[in-house]
């Protein structure tokens, strides 16, 4: 063996669905159109395939409410899986934990500040208005519950979302 020598080795990229925080800012008065239309902007800047939605609560339901359990599980930009299944990601029982962070933008970058996520409650008047207060989520919590943080934040503020692929 040669000393000195470094080799690259390349991170395991998994099957399935892409799932990435937002490079760009969400203002709550954008709607929910609004955010899936800057999350496929956001992927196709980042040459990213296929069509993401954005993972916003509102009155009609939880962010998951807005995918569907069945078919390929999601993984960051960068490759692991968030969970085993699409319907675990799904859940809010099974499994409580991620099985890594949601914490890379579409372009590959680390990120972890708070995120929108909205709730059926806190959703900034189902995000058409910057009046009122909408649900936060962290990104480097792997608990389902810590991933939906108590926290909410007034409207006014704009800041990143979840975007998973269809």
């Amino acid at each position: 063996m040669e000393r000195g020598r470094t080799v690259d080795v390349a991170p395991v990229v998994e099957n399935g669905r892409i799932a990435f925080v937002s490079d760009s800012v969400f203002t709550a008065s954008m709607g929910l159109a609004g955010a899936d239309a800057l999350c496929n902007l956001d992927a196709a800047a980042a040459q990213l395939p296929g069509t993401y939605r954005a993972w916003l609560g509102s009155s009609a339901g939880g962010p998951d409410s807005r995918f569907a359990p069945a078919g390929d599980p999601w993984r960051r930009v960068d490759g692991p899986r968030l969970a085993p299944t699409a319907a675990d990601l799904l859940s809010p029982t099974s499994p409580p934990y991620l099985s890594t962070f949601l914490n890379r933008t579409a372009s590959g970058v680390v990120f972890v500040d708070r995120l929108w996520v909205g709730s059926v409650t806190e959703n900034c008047a189902d995000w058409t208005s910057t009046a009122g207060e909408g649900a936060v989520g962290n990104p480097i919590a792997t608990h389902a519950e810590e991933r939906r943080d108590s926290l909410s934040f007034p409207c006014v503020f704009d800041h990143r979302i979840n975007c998973l692929q269809l």
